[in-house]
């Protein structure tokens, strides 16, 4: 069995590539950001509520550091593109 693993966005091409080509069965694991936010293609009143009510939550259950990471992570990202 074949397998990989990908931290680097710049390998990943590659790494699917060989596993691809590999005659058998082939895995790739890759490591990304828990904190990664994924953008759909329209955003609604619905999803937004949602993300709010997640916000809140998560500051009342005393997760507010989960909130920090994920804005620092998704303001620096969103600069570096």
């Amino acid at each position: 069995m074949h397998a990989a693993r990908v931290g680097d966005p710049g390998a990943l091409r590659g790494a699917l590539e060989v596993s691809f080509a590999h005659l058998g069965p082939a895995l790739v694991d890759v490591v990304t950001n828990r904190a990664e936010l994924t953008m759909p293609p329209k955003i609604t009143v619905k999803k937004a509520v949602g993300f709010s009510l997640w916000v809140v939550k998560a500051v009342l259950n005393e997760r507010g550091d989960e909130v920090i990471d994920f804005a620092r992570t998704n303001t620096l990202s969103s600069f570096l593109r």
